[in-house]
């Protein structure tokens, strides 16, 4: 009765075909546990025969499988072989690493059972992968809720099993990572794990691999960063150097997906292609992607290492396609630091910060141009002042749509700073009216920044001060890795508002515009006009420094001439833009919008009297 009354329960409906799928997945597992070996059941078999991928961590929920991403068949087939000590994993976003990891994480509590550590960044980070990555598998593969079960003491930085556990950890605890041994250290994003007094954490991580010899394995994976002080870019270079090759649909060669021989329209449109380097011809994203690259296959450097290692770029992404890539890349490329992190989240490359912040003074100079003293274009007009011992220098640059600008002008002011006649000087300047000489149209200067650092923080407190209501600011240059804008406090005499600079990260999106050749967005335009002051030495001068890395992996500038002021005044230029929230856009747009209601009807003369007052925007 028992037996037909059980049979009786599962009848053709959905929910009891999946308590059959997963009694029959249980009855499997105990079946192949006791029939073959570790070695034959890798976490790829495993994945096929007993994973479900969840609903919260998938685009695809349901049974897993390789057949979207195939570049990740050898990662989980290496992993579990004898003669492989661990894999190193250079990724872009987009290609299905987390669920690679989860695919080991549970082969390792189903099939190898053993001390398991899993490090991220930081513990919210080790604390988020394990609540929103790792418990939904649990939940939903049989075998895995069944073995979790039937253990207590789980939380959610730790979780037992038997013959072994998952140690959930952020970089920040060194001493426990220095702690217990582990047979399997899997450590993501490891250019963000962050140095301690204990030493570096995979030095720690695999110090704790040792008792376990030849069982041991490390997973390591992450994006990569600044090229020479990138972690995973360090560990891949150690590894096997693997590189993922699809046939060419025209020739069949094997080749690579490679951002330099993609071809794109300015304007984004139309789709993307790929050139062959063999034969020469292009084909569209569809067309190197047949049959979901099935054919593909990883080609390693050198095969007798134990580390394999994979490299990838988001180009050979399922889910991401080239002509969302070109958009963005578009978009990107006239902001340095998001170009940045283009190439490092996108293309799994790193970024050459000496290479690419090179300008060369001489370009510049030979770029002037003709415009007028107010441009059509600019909307919006800002001083900055650099304070020396014996003058002034400062600089008035124009900016329209996107951030293109035009330089109106570069002057010094000579004086005795500590006098306050000479600081007086600097009024005639911050109150100038620029004129179209076309239009007649005017425009004042927006804002104004003033250097306060050097030997004359007092004076220049007491000039600034009851300015502030005119919009004239103290700015504060600070180096690190700080953001182009840190805020604003009251200053200890309790009188001036000054705004801090992360002078760095300026400095870096300065030269990103200087190096750009078309204009347009982020493009930077200098008046041939020789009154406006754009001689050989300013462009020396703005040209003097050259970024670097140091030996600690922080970028500091360092001077290649002795005279830096004018690339100092355009950083401070950017920041005031920043910290007072201009938005230029939107400015530029009202402008147009007046321009456009200057009635046809109007005479030249009335035209001109409307353009002569300030417009109220």
């Amino acid at each position: 009765m028992k037996y037909i009354k059980k049979k009786k329960k599962q009848t053709l409906n959905k929910n009891s075909l999946k308590n059959l799928t997963k009694s029959k997945d249980i009855i499997l597992s105990n079946f192949l546990k006791g029939l073959i070996g570790i070695s034959r059941m890798n976490p790829l078999n495993w994945g096929e025969e007993f994973r479900y991928l969840s609903n919260e961590g998938s685009a695809e929920p349901g049974k897993f499988g390789i057949k979207r991403t195939p570049y990740m068949k050898e990662v989980l087939e290496k992993f579990s072989q004898e003669e492989v000590k661990g894999v190193v994993l250079m990724l872009a976003s987009q290609l299905g690493k987390s669920e690679t990891m989860n695919n080991i994480i549970g082969w390792i509590i189903h099939m190898y059972q053993c001390p398991t550590l899993i490090v991220f960044p930081t513990e919210t980070a080790a604390e988020e992968y394990s609540k929103e990555r790792v418990a939904p598998m649990l939940r939903d593969t049989p075998v895995l809720k069944e073995i979790m079960g039937e253990v207590s003491g789980t939380t959610i930085k730790y979780k037992p099993f038997p013959g072994g556990f998952l140690s959930f950890r952020g970089t920040g605890a060194a001493h426990k990572l220095a702690s217990k041994p582990i047979c399997i250290a899997l450590c993501d994003e490891i250019d963000r794990f962050l140095s301690t007094k204990e030493g570096d954490p995979i030095t720690l991580i695999q110090k704790r691999l040792t008792t376990f010899k030849e069982d041991a394995r490390l997973f390591l994976s992450g994006t990569p960063t600044i090229k020479n002080h990138s972690a995973i870019e360090k560990h891949y270079l150690e590894s096997t150097q693997g590189e993922w090759y699809i046939p060419c649909p025209e020739c069949g060669e094997y080749v690579t997906f490679s951002w330099e021989r993609m071809r794109f329209s300015e304007d984004g449109k139309g789709e993307p292609t790929m050139i062959c380097p063999i034969c020469e011809i292009e084909n569209k994203e569809d067309e190197w992607k047949a049959n979901e690259q099935s054919e593909g296959k990883w080609i390693h450097k050198d095969s007798d290492i134990k580390t394999y290692g994979y490299k990838l770029s988001s180009l050979a992404s399922p889910w991401m396609s080239w002509r969302n890539i070109v958009e963005e890349y578009l978009k990107k490329r006239n902001d340095l630091q998001e170009l940045k992190a283009f190439y490092n989240t996108v293309l799994a490359e790193t970024w050459d910060e000496e290479v690419k912040q090179t300008v060369g003074y001489e370009g510049l100079f030979n770029r002037r141009e003709e415009y007028d003293e107010l441009p059509d274009e600019v909307a919006v007009i800002v001083l900055a002042i650099d304070t020396q011992d014996t003058w002034f220098q400062l600089e008035y640059v124009g900016y329209g749509e996107k951030m293109e600008s035009w330089g109106l002008g570069t002057h010094r002011v000579v004086g005795n700073v500590s006098e306050t006649s000479t600081w007086e000087k600097l009024d005639d300047y911050i109150n100038k009216k620029f004129v179209n000489s076309k239009t007649g149209r005017t425009l004042s200067v927006e804002v104004t920044v003033i250097d306060t650092g050097g030997h004359y923080t007092d004076e220049a407190y007491n000039f600034i001060f009851p300015r502030q209501g005119d919009a004239v600011y103290g700015i504060k240059g600070i180096g690190g890795s700080r953001p182009g804008f840190n805020g604003s406090k009251i200053t200890n005499c309790g009188r001036v508002n000054l705004i801090s600079l992360g002078v760095n990260n300026l400095k870096s999106t300065v030269y990103a515009r200087l190096l750009l050749n078309n204009p347009g967005e982020g493009y930077c335009h200098f008046s041939l006009n020789p009154k406006h002051g754009y001689d050989i030495e300013y462009f020396k001068s703005l040209t003097a420094e050259i970024k670097k890395i140091n030996k600690n992996g922080n970028v500091v500038w360092e001077k290649i001439r002795p005279r830096n002021e004018s690339l100092d005044i355009r950083a401070y230029i950017l920041g005031a833009l920043l910290s007072v929230g201009i938005d230029i856009d939107e400015i530029n747009r009202r402008l147009k919008i007046v321009s456009i209601n200057l009635n046809p009807i109007l005479s030249k003369e009335q035209e001109v009297e409307i353009y002569k007052g300030e417009i109220d925007i």
